[in-house]
């Protein structure tokens, strides 16, 4: 019976465990797509030369100020098309962990080493030395040349 309670306090820490990342990762989604937002909205702000960005030393003439407008715009187009790609890509998380993890995750969601035949947790590489390459659809076969 003590055996028993043992293992029930050690499942229920490993939940616990697994709800703080879940937690700590969906915390992380949101600051991600905070630090996005505020940087492009930052080079946005350089590119309409609300802050003064000239270095020391540099000259000011148009050629140069022009460049610089240009790069800020640039940098704040790059940094809304991360946010927009993390959004598409984070899409369904809010509904998966809402489910308990019971809807099934997208393909590009899926970890490689359960794609790749690896017992949970193992690294590829090695899954890889046991020679379970090749995907999971792979026939059995005793023929050591396959």
């Amino acid at each position: 019976m003590l055996g028993l309670r043992v293992e029930w306090c050690k499942g229920k820490a490993r939940q616990d465990r697994w709800k703080e990342e879940v937690e700590l990762l969906l915390e992380e989604h949101r600051r991600i797509l905070r630090f996005f937002d505020h940087r492009s909205r930052e080079w946005e702000r350089l590119a309409e030369g609300e802050q003064d960005w000239m270095l020391p030393g540099v000259r000011f003439d148009n050629l140069s100020i022009c460049g610089r407008i240009a790069y800020a715009k640039k940098q704040a187009a790059q940094f809304q098309r991360m946010r927009t790609h993390c959004i598409r890509l984070w899409a369904n998380i809010d509904i998966y962990v809402a489910s308990n993890g019971e809807m099934p995750l997208p393909k590009y969601l899926v970890p490689r080493y359960m794609v790749y035949g690896a017992e949970d947790g193992d690294d590829i590489d090695e899954a890889e030395e046991h020679g379970e390459e090749g995907g999971i659809d792979q026939p059995e076969t005793d023929d050591p040349r396959i």
